[in-house]
């Protein structure tokens, strides 16, 4: 693993997916070419698994592109990949040629193409056009006439599971934005573009998506100490199916459901003004075996006939007692737990998923049979329903309802105002006394309206 040879850093042994990617059975062996391999097999997954009869992996015979699974005692060859760094060579010669087949940076936006250098292994974006832009990572197919541009397509092929990341500095210029993002191809509705951005140095982040190419705010920009303002940040984008995790220096900062986002390209994104250096942008494919995996095991079993349920934080479904979570990149992860009536409230835990591992964490509810006495009255020009006795972390509902010439203003409670709602919902804890509050509604007096008219 990160085996450095040829001069290039960065190579490992291939996934099955991005070995099956390599098949053409245009050639013999099937194969383009210019790749050099034997008419042999070829191992195509570094995880072995085991079976009824022994240990194996996958493997391909590229003398007939078939697929099979081989014991893995036996000797085949393996194909290296490397990740792909700005410093390479594929990422620089769109700036000025490209080869073929090959990757290269394709031109995105108004800017000039000549804002971006390489300097040191690292792009440095110097923009100064007067708009903002990017580059997008594309495949270039020599087999087609007319050339075929594809977006990035390397480890990821189809985009289902993966990471994009870069390490980002902000070097100077005027205040903005820089950033990576993946974008969905060849769509005519449906989420298109989610951006991760970085605002200069000021340490703040933001995270959107264009759906049918209309803004939307995922997270507003948001100040955050993870992020270093006198030197690079490492930005991280990885999707689980269609979950997506944003980290930056490692920690995730949000967790998003995005149904139907599914394929497309990767790329990087910056205001005007800004200079901004790019360095080690990865994006490959997560092996399903390097997942991890969460499972939550609830006590007591009286919580759990009383409906307990976990989930991690920014997801939407609420999973039961010693239900899997599967497909977890490796991160932390903030787990919330539902309140019950009868029950004390279990406090959020962070849970840390490292690579390729099944995690197994208890939590016990605690019970809690108090019952509270929720009172309620009405100042004058109203009326009150909802008064009650509670059990313990029951959802309360009280109404206030205004008689005629009169409008609700407020909820009051201990001298504090807790609610400017009619209707106000909360959860039981404590034996309470709330005051709905009236004010007297305007009276609008009849008017006479005078015209006076210039004899001029």
């Amino acid at each position: 693993e990160e085996l450095s040879w040829a001069g290039r850093k960065g190579w490992r042994v291939s996934s099955k997916s991005e070995a099956q990617s390599l098949i053409d059975l245009k050639y013999f062996p099937t194969i383009f070419p210019k790749f050099n391999t034997k008419a042999d097999i070829y191992w195509g997954d570094k995880f072995p698994i085991m079976s009824s009869t022994g240990l194996i992996a996958g493997c391909i015979d590229f003398s007939n592109g078939t697929t099979d699974d081989c014991y893995a005692s036996r000797s085949h060859y393996f194909h290296a990949v490397r990740y792909n760094y700005f410093a390479d060579e594929e990422f620089t010669e769109g700036f000025g040629g490209f080869g073929c087949p090959g990757y290269y940076w394709g031109f995105d936006g108004s800017h000039e193409e000549g804002s971006a250098t390489i300097q040191d292994g690292r792009m440095i974006i110097q923009n100064d056009s007067g708009s903002a832009g990017g580059y997008y990572v594309a495949w270039i197919d020599c087999d087609e006439s007319p050339y075929t541009y594809y977006p990035w397509r390397s480890a990821s092929y189809y985009f289902k599971d993966f990471i994009v990341s870069a390490d980002v500095e902000y070097l100077g210029g005027e205040d903005g934005y820089y950033g990576i993002y993946v974008s969905q191809t060849g769509r005519d509705s449906g989420v298109n573009v989610i951006r991760f951005d970085l605002y200069s140095d000021w340490g703040y982040y933001r995270i959107y998506s264009y759906t049918d190419w209309v803004f939307s705010s995922i997270v507003d920009w948001t100040l955050s100490d993870i992020i270093k303002t006198d030197s690079s940040n490492k930005l991280e984008i990885v999707k689980n199916g269609y979950t997506y995790n944003f980290k930056i220096n490692g920690q995730i900062v949000h967790t998003q459901e995005v149904p139907e986002f599914d394929g497309g390209g990767i790329g990087i994104i910056f205001a005007d003004g800004v200079k901004v250096a790019y360095d080690s942008f990865r994006g490959h494919k997560l092996n399903e075996s390097a997942f991890g995996s969460l499972r939550i095991d609830i006590k007591p079993e009286a919580a759990n006939q009383d409906g307990a349920q976990w989930r991690r934080l920014g997801t939407n479904k609420w999973l039961s007692s010693g239900e899997l979570d599967s497909n977890l990149g490796p991160g932390d992860y903030t787990l919330e737990f539902k309140v019950l009536p009868g029950w004390n409230s279990v406090p959020r835990e962070n849970i840390t998923i490292k690579l390729a591992q099944s995690t197994i964490h208890e939590v016990t509810y605690t019970q809690n049979t108090n019952h509270y006495q929720v009172e309620a009255s009405a100042s004058e020009g109203g009326s009150v329903t909802g008064a009650d006795t509670y059990l313990h972390n029951t959802w309360v509902t009280l109404t206030a309802v205004p008689n005629q010439g009169w409008v609700f203003s407020h909820w009051n409670c201990n001298g504090q105002v807790v609610s400017t709602d009619a209707e106000y919902t909360f959860l039981a804890t404590d034996d309470v006394n709330l005051i709905a509050h009236f004010d007297k509604r305007p009276t609008v007096l009849p008017g006479v309206l005078m015209l006076l008219l210039d004899n001029e």
